[in-house]
């Protein structure tokens, strides 16, 4: 999936973004640059590795929006239970975008 569109969404709304599908690679963005929103594909990270993210997202100004293939209900399940700010099956994930950010 082409995911350059949220950069374009990001800058449009002036919000600054990481976008990472490694836990690794998401932690260092989110302790070190201070992003206002981390992106990820939800399908990418284990439970703990969520937990994590939102763990880490929940001592600064990061909020967490999260994407799924929108077949994997239990995804969106198990991220919302685990305090993901925003989750959106894929599917509509690039028309939800905007509103989301603005």
């Amino acid at each position: 999936m082409d995911l350059s569109f949220i950069g374009e969404a990001c800058k449009r709304n002036n919000v600054s973004f990481a976008l990472a599908s490694r836990i690794e690679d998401l932690e260092s963005r989110i302790t070190s640059s201070g992003e206002s929103l981390v992106v990820t594909d939800l399908t990418t990270l284990k439970l703990d590795e969520i937990r994590r993210i939102v763990e880490l997202s929940t001592g600064g100004h990061s909020k967490i929006l999260g994407f799924y293939p929108h077949v994997s209900k239990q995804i969106g399940v198990t991220a919302m239970n685990a305090g993901v700010d925003y989750i959106t099956p894929r599917s509509g994930f690039r028309s939800k975008l905007n509103s989301l950010l603005s």
